[in-house]
This record gives structure tokens, sequence and C-alpha cells, in this order.
């Protein structure tokens, strides 16, 4: 028997780092053996420790904290340290540089601390670090209502982070039983843009009024937050949501623009209308509006507003989620680029205008040019992209979309569009909007999109696009009642000015349990067409 001593040199350095193999021969000159045998050799870290201490600075187990690097999105959580007890977390980190982030509860206050060391710089000399995080150095982060009826449903409170590399979300929803302390120790470098935010939600017990108010810090996570909302600080939008299929659930919730943050949604099992409260404080403000499924968690709609301008004492109403559902071109529509046509026509934008998501739905977008299919995306309902020659040539543009084949194709079962315009491509660097139009109808309808049965009623319409305003040279209004199979012209009266659209027309409608369903041909001054069909409009009762 034959031994040998092996070793391994570190001196490789970091780059060095993985599995390695090795291989020991052994020969007497007539026989050789073998041995294989493997090293692995990890990268250099330090070992960092956090001791976690209560709000009487007393060391405590009820601890969560992580370590991510904002860089790579990586994140690795600290274990209890065996050598020094459950208070004390212990994690091997590289070098590089991590954020902290620590959670401590004290659950017989019903309390809990959320502490942010934004920027921990493990050095190349690989020294361990100690580190504590105590929930007596974090404030309080009150918000409080001046209406006692109405419940704090919860507070969310979290901060963004944007770098060329990277974009890094963190945020925390809390219920509104439970208080909230946060400390944010150090900051972020100059390389990264960074927001905080916390809001909160109060509704009445019996769902009529709900309150958002909201707060940003440009430095990170907010702390030392006292904010009380009264009466005179709020803006109020009275929100009607429809329901256009029976025995679903709509839903309502709204954020502040400059921070995406966990929403408090509210749930009606029939249409409703609600006075939404909203603290300004000169931030923009969203409000969506969810229909979903009567079987599952699947969403069947979702439309937005947005408020980028609400004052305090203000007040306006907004309905969501009733028809006319047809194109809204004016939200994106389509751009014409050097080599691309893109866009989008939100071929469901509610009746009052407001964009939304597709679900469940089928169609396509086809592409001609001088009258040879250059492009067909199948399944493309919402965003898309075509590439074109630069060359100048007529396009024709069509969109379809139909959602008669699922359970709750009630209303806007068919949607299709046909746009023609002249093209070329814009100077290097620069973008064309594309002369695309769409006819907007605002009939009377109740929040189910229905209409009483044999009643003469008005629908008035917008033009909205390239074709706005005074730009309309002809326009043709179309109405079936049978479903598309036969149609006959309406009169259009009224004018159109570029501040206002004053035409309509009127429809008979059918019996109940019936639809109407609208055509219209459009022609703008520059040549430019548009043909749009919605199939069943609305349906009546």
């Amino acid at each position: 028997t034959a031994s040998v001593a092996l070793t391994a040199d570190p001196g490789l350095g970091e780059e060095g780092a993985g599995v390695y193999g090795t291989t020991v021969t052994a020969t007497d000159g007539e026989r050789e053996v073998r041995t294989a045998g493997n090293l692995y050799m990890e990268l250099r870290m330090s070992t960092v420790r956090v001791e976690h201490l209560d709000r009487a600075g007393e060391p405590t187990e009820n601890w969560l904290t992580s370590a991510f690097n904002p860089i790579t999105g990586e994140e690795r959580f600290f274990e209890p340290d065996p050598d020094e007890g459950p208070h004390v977390g212990r994690l091997r980190l590289t070098e590089g540089n991590w954020t902290i982030d620590t959670r401590i509860g004290q659950a017989e206050e019903n309390e809990l601390t959320w502490m942010l060391r934004p920027w921990l710089e493990v050095g190349e000399k690989f020294e361990d670090i100690r580190l504590t995080h105590s929930s007596a150095d974090a404030r309080p982060v009150r918000m409080t209502l001046h209406d006692r009826r109405a419940d704090h449903q919860g507070l969310t409170i979290g901060f963004e982070l944007e770098s060329e590399e990277s974009e890094v979300q963190r945020s925390l929803a809390l219920p509104g039983e439970i208080s909230l302390r946060t400390a944010q120790i150090g900051s972020y470098p100059d390389q990264f843009e960074v927001i905080g935010g916390a809001m909160s939600t109060w509704e009445t017990p019996d769902g009529t009024r709900r309150y958002h108010a909201a707060t940003v810090d440009r430095e990170g996570l907010p702390s030392g937050v006292t904010q009380h909302t009264t009466a005179r600080d709020l803006a109020r939008i009275t929100t009607r949501v429809g329901m256009w299929a029976p025995g679903r659930e709509v839903s309502l919730n709204a954020s502040p623009r400059e921070i995406s943050l966990i929403t408090y949604d509210n749930f009606y099992d029939s249409p409703a209308e609600v006075d939404v409260y909203i603290r300004p404080d000169d931030l923009g403000w969203d409000q969506w509006a969810i229909q979903w499924s009567s079987t599952s968690w699947d969403l069947e709609s979702l439309h937005f507003a947005t408020y980028p301008d609400l004052r305090p004492g203000s007040s306006r109403t907004d309905t969501f989620n009733v028809g006319v559902f047809g194109p809204a071109p004016e939200n994106i529509g389509f751009v014409r680029a050097e080599g691309s046509i893109w866009g989008a026509l939100w071929p469901l934008a509610d009746g009052a205008g407001h964009p939304g998501g597709i679900y469940d739905a089928t169609g396509e977008t086809v592409l001609y040019r001088d009258g040879e299919e250059v492009s067909r995306v199948p399944d493309a309902l919402g965003f898309v992209t075509l590439d074109v020659p630069a060359e100048a040539a007529d396009y024709r543009l069509e969109t379809s979309l139909s959602r008669a084949e699922t359970p709750y194709g009630v209303v806007s079962s068919r949607v299709e569009t046909a746009h023609t315009f002249h093209s070329a491509a814009p100077p290097e660097g620069e973008e064309t909007q594309l002369p695309i139009s769409a006819v907007r109808y605002q009939p009377d309808l109740a929040l189910d999109s229905t209409a009483k049965a044999g009643k003469k009623i008005k629908v008035p319409l917008t033009v909205v696009g390239a074709a706005a305003g005074k730009n309309t040279q002809t326009l043709r209004i179309e109405v079936s009642l049978d479903g598309g199979n036969t149609w006959k012209t309406a009169k259009v009266t009224g004018k159109a000015t570029d501040k206002k659209d004053n035409r309509s027309f009127t429809v008979h409608n059918p019996p109940a349990g019936g639809s109407v369903s609208l055509r219209a041909h459009l022609t703008d001054r520059e040549g430019n067409t548009t043909e749009q069909t919605i199939i069943d409009a609305w349906r009546t009762r």
C-alpha cells in the first residue's frame, strides 16, 4: 500500500472558485492505478451578523432578516446563530454591495418594525461585520382619518430603486389593526433613483364610502410619518361601477401614480355607486375597476382612470365597466417608426373611454401594404409591433376581437376595425402618430350595460383620433337589431367642433333580450378611412 499527500492551493483567488477534479496515478512500470477526487473551492466571503432588539432594547427572536443585492436581485436570508443565540442572525456574503432588510415583530403590542440598511459594503478584505437592528431606533408611521365610522382596512408601504442595471421594488401590506414603525439607516448612492411611499385605505361598513391617503418620500422608506386626513383635505370621485354579466363580482382600488403600492380592494356582488375620497397632496392617482369570474379568481375585464389634477374640495363622477365597449386609439393608437408600426387600439375601452385589459378573447391584427398582406399576428389584442419597409406605401390595418364564445361575451361580443392610410418612414430617430380614428358611443345605459326594450333612445357619439372634431370629412352610422345580419343607416344629426362633438342618432330598441349592433364608416379630411363594427353594443331588458 502506498499513499501520497495532496495540497490544494487557493492562490487562484475568487476567479478560481468552483469544483475541481483531480487524479492521482500510481505505476510500477507495468501496471497503472488511477484514483479520482474532487475539490470545491467557494467564493471568499464575510460573515455578517445582525443582533435584533425589541423596542425595550431587549433581545428578540421575532425577526426576519434578508440581504439582497440591488444590482443582481439576488436575495439570501439570515439564520439564527447557534453560537450567540436566536436573537442574532448570521449569513455569509460575497464581496459586493448589499441591502439588509429586517422585520421585527412585537406581538403583544400588535406592532411591526421594518428596518432598512440600504448600502452595506462587503469589502475585499472579507472582515466579519456585526450590525444591531433595534426597534427602539425606528419611528412610527401613523395615518389617521376624520371619519370615525370608517374602518381602517390597512396600510401599505414600500420603495422602488432604479439604476441603469436594474429595477427593484419592495413593499409590505399590513391590516388596519397592526401598527408600524420604520427606520432607514443610511441611503443609496446617487447611481440609484429612489422613491418610497405609504398609503392607507379606509371604508365605511356599508361600503358606500372609501378613503385613500398617501405620502411619498424621495429618499426611500418613509419613517416618522404623522398624517391626519380631514374632510377639507379630500377630493371626491362618485364612482359608478357596472357589471355586464350576471353572477359576477366587481372590485375597486386606487393608488398614487408615483409609486406602485399594494392596494386594498373592495368587492361588490352587484353594480354599485361608491363615493371615493382621495387626498391629492399634489400626487397623481389611478383608480381601477375589475370584473371577476363567477367561478374563479379570473379577471374578465379591467379598466382604469388617471387623475393627474385632483384638488382638495373638488368633486366629479366617473363610470367604469359600462358600455358601449369599443376602440379607444386616443390612449396610444399606432405609431410609425423607421422600420415598424407599433401601438395598441384598446378594442374594449368602456363607454367612458377608460382603457383596459382583454381576457379570454380571440382575435388578430393584419396589415396590408399596397394591397398585399405583409403581417398577420394572431391573438394580438393589445400592444403589437409590425415590421414594415421604409418606403412610402398605402396601408390597410385590420383588427378583430371576439369573445362571443366565452362565458361572458354578453356585450361587444365582436369588435372589428379597418383603417387605411398612406405612410413612409419618418426621419431617423423620429416617430410619427398614424391617422387612426374611432367612433365612441355614449347612450344612457344602466350599470349592467342594458337599455329599456322597445324604447327610442338617443345615442350621442364622439369621433376620436385623426378625424375628431372638424377633421371629419364623411361619417355614416349603421344599426343592426339582429346581431349584424342586416343593417340600416341611421340619421346622424348635430355638428362637431374642435372643442365638443354634438353629433348623435336615434335607435329604436328591440324587444327584451335583444341587442343593438353598430357600424361606422368614417373618413378624415386627408382621405384616411375607418370602418368599425361593434356587435351587441348593448342588450335590452
